[in-house]
């Protein structure tokens, strides 16, 4: 609560804002706008699946997002990673193996390259372009911590990469049960809703939409009644071989609009900003990672009667855990004064200001103020004590005019210039400022007579 009201604090006073007004319900509704009351229906995926889902992957506390492909090669090397993680990089290396007896210049980018980049440097090689699926299939299990086997299998079957009579058959025959879960949500949608059926999944990752969106194409039952299209931000590619384009974008939302469409696949780029239209249905496949998300996914199933179901949960980050967060933080938001605060934080703001004008004085100290121009010392200045000047700058008579303003928790002042050039008025409207400015008066005493 205490992090809450301080960043609504500083967003406020960023934006110069004094007062804030929220409308109850009752007005929402006299005006017009029926919110609905949309609640959550919790299934959680049944993932313990030996060695496949769960069990030996990397642990919460292990997990350090800067650091995923490294975790995953040391635990590959340590012998600790799945099975499936296991003998993903032996089939991997068998076929960089086979690539460097004809080509010995070769080198695996899963050692020269970033993660994200794996499947891109494939794509431009003549004699590892085949790689490329396989690559990002493993970049699957590696950002997902080794949970995502499934998803990882998926798209290699997808793609045509699984060849007969390798590891092949024994991972097509795996059970995955996250799918099987998502099947079983959307066949009880189906029955209950028919032809009015209208969803949304979502999921954290881009190729992901392609892996559900093959899933489902795949299923004898699920294909016959559903029309999914997949729909993220189209400023990078899924891929080097999957990517959705602006005028693709256009076309799907507008097939979801009109019902042709009865599934749209989707990222956290359809949370908000896009105008996609009603749903009666918004499936979580991957778990949520905060409230907002939580309730911007959620505010996604506007249809009366809509459901909003999370497959997948991440441990302290419950869709209880979430609801009570977002409760919290409604009522922080609906009982927020920005004018008032008390004594004790007051005074907090007021001593971090001394600090921040202290080293801003400093600073200038070391950068020789004697060699800078008063314009460079106040801009510098500002930067450093995080005040915005305002400006104004106009013409009276036959000159120009500036004013400007600094205004902080701890002064208030201003500067004015008057001269036939914009440039000289704003330069003497900086050197009053800056003498006001108490702590680098004697400082600027010394180079006003330069300047004049």
């Amino acid at each position: 609560m205490e992090k809450i009201n301080a960043a609504m604090h500083r967003l406020c006073k960023d934006l110069q804002i004094e007062k804030m007004e929220t409308a109850s319900s009752e007005e929402l509704r006299a005006c017009g706008y029926h919110a609905l009351g949309t609640q959550a229906d919790m299934k959680t995926a049944d993932q313990d699946l030996p060695g496949m889902v769960t069990e030996g992957t990397v642990p919460v506390t292990d997990r350090k997002q800067h650091e995923m492909a490294k975790t995953f090669f040391r635990r590959v090397q340590q012998g600790t990673a799945t099975p499936y993680a296991h003998e993903l990089v032996a089939c991997i290396r068998s076929m960089e193996a086979a690539i460097l007896s004809v080509h010995p210049e070769f080198t695996s980018p899963l050692e020269c390259t970033s993660l994200k980049e794996w499947g891109v440097w494939a794509s431009k090689q003549v004699h590892t372009s085949h790689l490329e699926h396989w690559y990002e299939a493993l970049r699957l299990l590696v950002i997902s911590w080794e949970e995502a086997a499934d998803a990882s299998i998926a798209f290699l079957q997808m793609t045509n990469s699984l060849v007969a009579g390798t590891e092949a058959d024994r991972w097509r025959s795996l059970p995955f049960p996250r799918f099987d879960n998502l099947k079983e949500v959307l066949e009880l949608q189906l029955l209950q809703r028919g032809d009015a059926f209208r969803g949304i999944i979502f999921v954290q990752q881009k190729l992901m939409t392609h892996v559900l969106d093959s899933v489902i194409r795949s299923d004898v039952q699920l294909s016959t009644v559903l029309s999914p299209v997949c729909l993220y931000a189209t400023s990078a590619p899924a891929s080097p071989s999957f990517r959705v384009t602006k005028s693709d974008e256009q076309e799907r939302l507008g097939k979801f609009a009109e019902g042709t469409a009865n599934l749209l696949i989707t990222t956290v780029v359809a949370e908000e900003g896009l105008d996609i239209s009603r749903a009666n249905c918004v499936i979580r496949f991957d778990p949520v990672q905060h409230a907002v998300s939580f309730v911007q996914g959620r505010g996604r199933a506007r249809e009366v009667d809509s459901n909003f179901i999370i497959l997948s949960e991440q441990e302290g980050r419950s869709a209880e855990q979430l609801a009570v967060a977002e409760q919290r933080q409604l009522a922080v938001a609906q009982s927020f004064e920005p004018t008032v605060r008390g004594p004790a934080e007051i005074e907090k703001e007021r001593v971090a200001q001394r600090t921040r004008e202290r080293g801003a004085r400093h600073v200038l100290e070391a950068v020789q103020l004697e060699g800078k121009g008063v314009l460079s010392a106040l801009n510098l200045y500002c930067k450093k004590t995080k005040v915005d000047v305002l400006e104004a700058l106009f013409k009276e008579g036959g000159n120009w005019v500036c004013s400007l303003s600094y205004k902080s928790c701890l002064r208030d002042t201003s500067g004015r210039g008057s001269a036939v050039g914009k440039k000289a008025a704003k330069l003497q409207a900086s050197i009053q400022l800056m003498y006001h400015c108490g702590p680098l008066n004697a400082d600027l005493r010394g180079l006003t007579p330069a300047l004049e």
